[in-house]
């Protein structure tokens, strides 16, 4: 018997086609993958933070002791001391005071009959709303002519301040009245005068200068090393006399003033070292950079101890406040997948950020990169 055997040929191209296609997978995902690199390697983002310096102020309590308890954190080594100080000053009013006083003037007086007419000294003349003068001098008016002569009223007060007019001569009869007469072409003035007199600014005046020539006595008394240690002098107490009241008339007043004087002289560089840590004291977290004014410190006299010998002093300092560029609230990562929105409102709620602007790297993507080297955070201040 004779066997027989069945051969079956393959197609030759399909190897070819099944690696062909293996190799275009490859390719493709290979392409892909590298734009997938390109892509996220070029995503950047640029955000522009522009912050804005707040000025602050710190106010702190000191205390000067000349023998400091260890305990204690805010207070320095000096010298605290006190006397009594007497004084008497003299000084001049500047207030004025308006007091009643005779209205003067001048008149022409005319004489319309053919005969002369002599007048005596505090004649009388009655203006025509009755106000009446005299005359200060004696005169005599020639028959049909006129002379000048000054007149003084009656009575003290602003009434004698009339208009310009017609005044009669009482003394005379009716029918010379007619003719012999006085007539004025000026106001009458001076029916009240201004004096010098105490007035209560004058008062408080003299007391302010009187406290400041205290205080100076005082420092020469206190003397120190100015270079190295500061004086605060304070008038713990005070009072003042006077025998002049507020509306005398005076030419000059005395004052005399008694007054307690406390002196604390202490080291400038301790207390502006307590001022610079209580401003410190100011920043909030670590999004806040603090710094001190290069000016000194201002102090001023609060309390005295007498028992204890110590003074406690105001402590105030100048400085500003600013946004950290180094905080952990703008670390890269806190941007990471936000979108513009997202990065303004979170920056916009921190402190001192004045204004955000953020851009995008291609312009069709719309989010910050997990990548730390793609994302640049840029901080601006503007004063």
């Amino acid at each position: 018997m004779v066997s027989r055997r069945k051969e079956t040929n393959l197609p030759k191209d399909r190897p070819v086609r099944f690696y062909k296609i293996v190799a275009l997978t490859f390719l493709f995902i290979t392409l892909l993958l590298l734009g997938s690199i390109v892509f996220m390697s070029s995503k950047r983002a640029t955000i522009t933070i522009t912050s804005k310096e707040k000025p602050i102020k710190s106010t702190t309590a000191v205390e000067v002791s000349s023998k400091p308890k260890p305990e204690r954190s805010k207070v320095v080594k000096g010298m605290v001391t006190s006397t009594q100080i007497i004084t008497t000053s003299t000084f001049s009013p500047t207030g004025e005071k308006k007091v009643p006083a005779k209205a003067t003037g001048e008149i022409t007086i005319r004489n319309d009959s053919g005969s002369p007419q002599p007048l005596v000294e505090t004649t009388r003349f009655l203006s025509e709303n009755e106000v009446l003068f005299r005359l200060q001098n004696d005169v005599e008016v020639p028959a049909n002519s006129t002379t000048t002569a000054k007149i003084k009223a009656d009575k003290e007060g602003e009434q004698g301040n009339i208009e310009p007019g017609r005044f009669t001569i009482p003394g005379l009869s009716s029918a010379r009245q007619e003719v012999v007469y006085g007539i004025s072409n000026e106001s009458m003035t001076g029916g009240s005068r201004s004096v010098g007199a105490i007035s209560k600014s004058d008062i408080e005046q003299a007391q302010e200068e009187l406290r400041k020539e205290i205080k100076q006595k005082a420092k020469n008394m206190f003397k120190t090393d100015q270079t190295k240690r500061n004086l605060k002098v304070s008038l713990s107490e005070v009072s003042f006399q006077t025998e002049s009241k507020i509306g005398e008339e005076v030419d000059n007043f005395d004052m005399r003033t008694e007054a307690t004087v406390v002196g604390a002289a202490y080291d400038k560089s301790k207390i502006k070292e307590l001022a610079n840590q209580s401003l410190m004291k100011k920043a909030v977290d670590d999004t806040e950079i603090v710094k001190s004014s290069d000016k000194e410190p201002q102090v001023k006299f609060d309390s005295y101890d007498e028992e204890n010998n110590t003074a406690i002093l105001t402590v105030s300092i100048r400085g500003t406040s600013s946004l950290n560029p180094d905080s952990k609230q703008l670390n890269k990562v806190m941007f990471f997948g936000k979108n513009e929105q997202e990065v303004r409102r979170y920056l916009l709620s921190l402190e001192h950020v004045h204004s955000v602007d953020v851009e995008f790297s291609p312009a069709w993507i719309d989010t910050v990169p997990h990548v730390s080297d793609h994302v640049n955070v840029v901080v601006k201040k503007v004063k």
